[in-house]
């Protein structure tokens, strides 16, 4: 009996680091193992479409929906111990069964510091890059005037799916600081996959403070809306 799993996170959180080392495992199946997949995301909207037509013919079965999709993936790995994916919580919006799905173990990462969360998403649109290497970014973002537009939007999306994130049952529940520490293990992650599961080479965590020229007034504009919204799920 193989264990189906989701990582299911906001984003800027450490996921695509975390997801590689699942990949990594011989016994575990992501969407990578089967197609070229951008960064284990099935539900990527740039690239869904594309992955119904791949599974389709892998499957030899014609597959229509984003359901169709999710089940001829556990279908086509049947044979691995563990299945699963990332998607983010907004993907799903139109599909709210889905969060409540049982017989998927939820892997909820999400990232305490929302103001450099928030830098973060906009620091990577900017540069055309959503990887990091760790460290401190060179080339500093100005924001003002109508920038504070984009930073509130950004500010709420970030909560619309964290709010999301709460209609899920009983995830294991992850925070991007820790895992960004060095040794950091989750007992609970560790138990579900039956060996132990830490980033290879985590690097601290990064800081909004790198990514934008004028910090403090971009932080109290955020922590401003972060006192509307309210707080992160399972936040300390």
């Amino acid at each position: 009996m193989n264990k189906k799993f989701c990582l299911i996170t906001p984003g800027r959180s450490g996921s695509t680091s975390l997801m590689k080392v699942l990949e990594g495992f011989d016994n575990v199946a992501v969407p990578n193992k089967n197609i070229r997949c951008f960064n284990n995301e099935l539900f990527h909207p740039r690239h869904v479409e594309k992955y119904k037509r791949q599974y389709t013919e892998l499957c030899q079965a014609k597959i229509k929906t984003h359901h169709e999709l999710l089940e001829k993936f556990f279908l086509y790995n049947e044979n691995y111990e563990y299945i699963g994916f990332k998607t983010m919580p907004v993907r799903h919006r139109s599909d709210p069964g889905f969060l409540l799905r049982d017989d998927i173990q939820f892997i909820a990462l999400v990232r305490e510091d929302i103001p450099s969360t928030v830098a973060s998403f906009l620091a990577a649109k900017n540069s055309f890059s959503w990887y990091r290497s760790g460290g401190e970014t060179h080339k500093k973002l100005t924001l003002n005037g109508l920038d504070y537009f984009l930073i509130w939007g950004n500010t709420l999306y970030i909560f619309y799916n964290l709010r999301l994130l709460k209609k899920i049952n009983n995830p294991i529940q992850i925070k991007y600081e820790d895992i960004c520490s060095p040794g950091y293990c989750n007992s609970a992650l560790n138990h579900f996959f039956n060996q132990s599961i830490s980033l290879e080479n985590p690097q601290p965590p990064t800081s909004g403070r790198d990514y934008v020229e004028n910090w403090g007034t971009f932080k109290r504009f955020v922590d401003f809306w972060v006192n509307i919204f309210g707080r992160i799920p399972f936040s300390t």
